[in-house]
Formats: C-alpha cells, sequence, structure tokens
C-alpha cells in the first residue's frame, strides 16, 4: 500500500492496480481493496481467470461468465468503492480444454483432468488459454463438430467442441463479440470509470476475414456510445 501511496506522489502520474474478480479472498488473496482503492487513482478488476479455482463439478466452463461479472462488480460497490474509480477488465481470449476420454464429441458437459491450484484440486489450468483470433480461425475448421457455436444463455458465453490431431475432443469456450457487449452493458448500468479489454494483441489483422472478425470486436465497444 505504501508503494502506491509513494508513487501517487510523483507530479502528472496515475496509479492504477490490478485486483482480482471479486475482493474476497479469490486464490487466496485477501487484500484490502478499499484500502488500494483509496490510495490508487483505479482498480482495474480482471474479470478473468475466474475458474482458476473450481469447487463445483470439473468440467470446462466460461473463463467470464456474466453472471460472475455483475456479482464481482456489485461486491467492490457495495464495499464501498466509488464506481469512477473502477475500470472492468475483460478477456480478449478464452481456454481450450480437452475432455476426459469417453465424452462424446457434441457432449455438452467437458470433464476435465484435476489440476491443482493453491489447495483447490480443479482449476482452468487443465485447459490452454487461447487468443479470440485463433478461436475465430479453429471455429471454421473441418474439426469442429458443434456447429454453429452454441450460445449458452446462462452464462451470455459461447462455446464449441472439436476434435485434436489426436483424435481427442476439446471444448473451446471464449468471449466474442455478442458475449462481450453483455458484460460491456455492465459497465454502464454501474456507472464505471470504463473498460480494458486484455489483450488487444489477440486479435488478427493478416487476412480480410480476420480483419472483419477483429472489427467486430472493436465494433462491440460503440455500446458506450449508442446509450
Amino acid at each position: 500500500m505504501q508503494t502506491v501511496v509513494n508513487v501517487k506522489q510523483v507530479p502528472g502520474s496515475q496509479v492504477s492496480v490490478c485486483v482480482a474478480w471479486s475482493p474476497f479472498n479469490i486464490d487466496g488473496r485477501y487484500y484490502d481493496m478499499k484500502g488500494f482503492a483509496q490510495a490508487a487513482d483505479l482498480l482495474y478488476v480482471m474479470m478473468y481467470d475466474t475458474r482458476s479455482q473450481v469447487f463445483e463439478q470439473c468440467i470446462a466452463s466460461p473463463n467470464c461468465a456474466l453472471p460472475l461479472v455483475q456479482q464481482g462488480v456489485e461486491q467492490y460497490v457495495n464495499m464501498g468503492i466509488a464506481p469512477k474509480k473502477i475500470i472492468l477488465g475483460l478477456p480478449w481470449y478464452g481456454y481450450d480444454y480437452p475432455c476426459l476420454p469417453g465424452t462424446a464429441p457434441d457432449a455438452q458437459f467437458c470433464p476435465i483432468k484435476l489440476v491443482p491450484f493453491r489447495g483447490v484440486n480443479c482449476s482452468d489450468a487443465a485447459g490452454s488459454e487461447i487468443p479470440f483470433s485463433f478461436y475465430m480461425s479453429l471455429l471454421n475448421n473441418q474439426t469442429v463438430i458443434t456447429k454453429p457455436r452454441t450460445w449458452e444463455s446462462d452464462v451470455s458465453t459461447p462455446y464449441f467442441n472439436y476434435r485434436a490431431a489426436d483424435n481427442s475432443i476439446h471444448q473451446m469456450w471464449i468471449d466474442d463479440a455478442q458475449s462481450l457487449k453483455a458484460k460491456y452493458q455492465v459497465v454502464v448500468d454501474y456507472g464505471l470509470r470504463g473498460t480494458g479489454p486484455f489483450t488487444f494483441a489477440d486479435l488478427d489483422y493478416s487476412t480480410p476475414q480476420a480483419k472483419s472478425q477483429a472489427a467486430s470486436m472493436w465494433d462491440a465497444l460503440k455500446v458506450f456510445t449508442e446509450t
């Protein structure tokens, strides 16, 4: 905390602190969030990797489910942190999960390997982070089984299953323009300072198709100018 205070003494500086998607002991990090908010100019809430510790059924799931976005933001605001101090960090990447052997190609639920993280047996470490650009290139590939991608309305996030080179079944969850619009709306509804996509480098501009897909991600940000 003192480091934040010291840096703020630099003329013309602006200090932001990255914090977990919820203020309550995520991954064993129980910090003084109100103190951070008071000491810093901004809190960048990392609303991604929300499955770093899975306490429920160990299955593939969204990186950034809408109900958790709403829950996390509400928890910070209810602590007395001013909404205008909060930047909502949202992912332009997702996770590719190998399903356990025996999973049906078109299965809705994809059981994943137990990979412990900080004392919890199941985590998103069972999967691999994948950028939006790779997701889009794979979605158009013949290895995809569940075409078009399946929209899971409970979490406002899409997924699809595909068959990997080793013949195993994978399930991929990622945020796209449609899912992100719903999460950008949370920023508007709660009167937050803004959003911060993570990361801009996850887009591809190498082909006309890739440019069009990247444009859809930028266009989703228009929710801030349309309200």
